[in-house]
């Protein structure tokens, strides 16, 4: 099992969850957005929400994170992850 966390719940999320929710070998294990609006219309998925990336990678045991936050935040929020790099989460 493939455990992913994302980060970002704008218009491209549904499309990921979708494709997630496909493949029996994933299994979406967190979800980070700035704006906690976000989380109330997915309290349903029963996964855990974040506000910060830094404490999503640290509490979460992630093989994977889906950066889907706005194109000119990706780098960004790919800096806040790498001081964060377990055993199991490989940056790509």
């Amino acid at each position: 099992m493939i455990n992913i966390g994302i980060i970002g719940c704008g218009r491209i999320f549904n499309k990921h969850l979708s494709a997630i929710k496909k493949n029996k070998n994933f299994n979406l294990s967190a979800i980070c957005d700035v704006d906690a609006n976000a989380f109330k219309k997915l309290d349903k998925l029963n996964i855990n929400f974040y506000s910060d990336i830094v404490k999503m990678v640290n509490n979460e045991k992630l093989d994977m994170v889906s950066i889907l936050t706005p194109s000119g935040l990706h780098y960004k929020n790919f800096l806040q992850m790498l001081p964060q790099e377990k055993n199991s989460l490989k940056h790509f």
